[in-house]
């Protein structure tokens, strides 16, 4: 998905070849005034498109703090608790069924009460 930015320099881009390319093409056939300000102009429409395309943006804020938590999760990085309030409780399944087990040991190997998969929580 290209971002408002990179349209412009998109768009800077397209419009500029078509004067890039008659102004060459007119400038060694004909040798025009006009035909070197349109390849001179359309040169630097072209760089300067690029040059817009490859600006980094600022990435964007996550949507909701679900997101955002989900996105600490996936790049490792971890939040310290506010002072004074517990992390809320998070559900345990057993990988192979599914089944939420009644207790888990401080050890924090459980054993599934139904078909007796062993997980680590």
């Amino acid at each position: 998905m290209l971002t408002p930015r990179q349209g412009v320099g998109l768009v800077l881009i397209v419009v500029s070849l078509p004067m890039l390319l008659t102004g060459g093409v007119l400038t060694i056939f004909i040798g025009l005034e006009y035909s070197m300000t349109a390849l001179a102009i359309g040169l630097a429409l072209v760089i300067i498109g690029v040059v817009v395309m490859a600006i980094p943006g600022k990435p964007r804020p996550p949507s909701s703090p679900a997101i955002a938590a989900e996105l600490r999760l996936l790049s490792g990085v971890t939040m310290p608790a506010a002072a004074g309030v517990a992390p809320p409780p998070r559900k345990v399944e057993c990988p192979s069924c599914g089944a939420s087990p009644s207790q888990v040991p401080p050890s924090g190997v459980v054993t599934c009460e139904y078909c007796e998969q062993t997980y680590v929580v």
